[in-house]
């Protein structure tokens, strides 16, 4: 399957409260192939979340297993999953998680402090991201300065500035308006076409999941459905 870039096979996870067990994924069986754009939905305490972060490296599943481009992220110790996550994925959350302290371009920046390179390199893929998110203009402004829109802009370009093969975004338009909602939701779109990144997204929001080519519905940990075509179905 040289195309998959997720392969979950029995996935599942499972907490202690005290003498409760909760199963937040049971047995979950998913692909998604290279430069889809993948939205999933669900009520809340569905899983989706958790899917999201096992998938993306953040978590772990507690039996099964998922590969991500080809590796088995569950088998790599602590050191190599977090060296994985920073080459092979990009997250984008829905408060932004900008560092209130630093300007726009400073945010961006962050994931690449963590790389050896040169100051030369660094300015030139910060300043590439931040060129085709649209927020160039900005790159001097701290957070406090920007609209809802533009930090969410500064977030995105700061998940790709490393060129992850793996975008991962959790209700990335939730703390925005509609009109803002839709210039994010455009521009993952084209991230997912003209860069032909892999997109799995997670939202509430049936306007928003439309703008994907496929829709996945989790319930009670399980994948109820995970081959919705809606490609088309947002103008």
């Amino acid at each position: 399957m040289n195309d998959a870039m997720i392969q979950c096979e029995s996935l599942g996870r499972t907490y202690r409260r005290g003498d409760v067990e909760i199963k937040p994924l049971r047995n979950v069986d998913l692909l998604i192939n290279k430069g889809e754009f993948v939205a999933m939905m669900g009520p809340s305490g569905s899983g989706k979340t958790t899917l999201l972060n096992i998938i993306a490296g953040i978590d772990r599943p507690t039996n099964g297993r998922v590969l991500v481009n080809g590796v088995d992220i569950k088998s790599l110790s602590s050191a190599r999953l977090a060296d994985w996550r920073a080459k092979t994925v990009g997250y984008v959350f829905q408060l932004y998680n900008l560092i209130p302290v630093l300007s726009a371009y400073e945010n961006v920046e962050v994931p690449l402090l963590l790389k050896r390179m040169s100051r030369k390199a660094r300015h030139a893929a910060i300043s590439e991201a931040m060129i085709r998110v649209g927020i160039a203009d900005r790159s001097d402004h701290y957070p406090r300065q920007l609209s809802g829109g533009q930090e969410q802009r500064v977030a995105i370009a700061r998940a790709i500035v490393t060129k992850p093969s793996l975008l991962v975004a959790d209700e990335p338009t939730g703390d925005l308006d509609s009109h803002a909602a839709i210039e994010v939701m455009e521009l993952i779109k084209q991230l997912n076409t003209d860069l032909g990144m892999t997109v799995l997204m997670v939202t509430h929001d049936d306007s928003i999941a439309g703008h994907a080519g496929r829709l996945i519905h989790l319930l009670d940990g399980h994948v109820t459905t995970a081959d919705t075509k809606i490609a088309g179905r947002i103008a």
